[in-house]
């Protein structure tokens, strides 16, 4: 299928720039990555929100919200 890498200094650059915690920003690329190992992607305009739902849909079914 696939393998995902997560750099924590970019957990912790990013969860900083995006004012949520570094648990948060951790599952969200955790997310991310394996929708584009399921084959989904974001690179057009009709693309991007149908993941970026999922995305969020997915976190707050664990408790990973923005506000987290």
């Amino acid at each position: 299928m696939g393998d995902i890498v997560i750099s924590m200094d970019h957990v912790r650059a990013q969860a900083a720039e995006y004012g949520h915690s570094e648990r948060r920003e951790c599952g969200y690329l955790l997310t991310h990555g394996l929708f584009h190992l399921m084959g989904y992607d974001h690179m057009t305009d009709e693309d991007k929100p149908v993941m970026r739902a999922m995305e969020e849909k997915s976190l707050a079914s664990i408790g990973l919200t923005r506000e987290e």
